[in-house]
């Protein structure tokens, strides 16, 4: 059986276990931990979306001290530290407006 046919025949699970020479408890533990998203990660989702938001809506101007103080205000405890990585993750920055 090559492995062509095997992905258009669409054989069980437990066949491609046996085929490809994995446990097929080895094989559920991997996508249970593919699949999970802790809650770390879920909150860091999060807040990186309302950093964007308050990026945006200050219209690309404020920087992580802002966002930080705005953030703050919300009610999220977050270090001003964690939005500037947060920020540059995202690929966004501060624009300067001193002329």
């Amino acid at each position: 059986m090559d492995v062509q046919h095997a992905l258009e025949s669409h054989p069980s699970i437990n066949g491609m276990c046996d085929y490809v020479g994995i446990l097929r408890s080895g094989y559920y533990q991997r996508e249970k931990r593919h699949n999970h998203q802790s809650p770390r990660k879920l909150r860091k989702k999060f807040i990186q979306g309302e950093i964007k938001a308050i990026w945006l809506k200050s219209l690309c101007i404020y920087g992580a001290d802002e966002i930080t103080q705005e953030l703050r205000s919300k009610g999220y405890k977050i270090a001003e530290r964690t939005v500037g990585k947060y920020m540059r993750e995202l690929g966004i920055h501060a624009v300067c407006l001193t002329p």
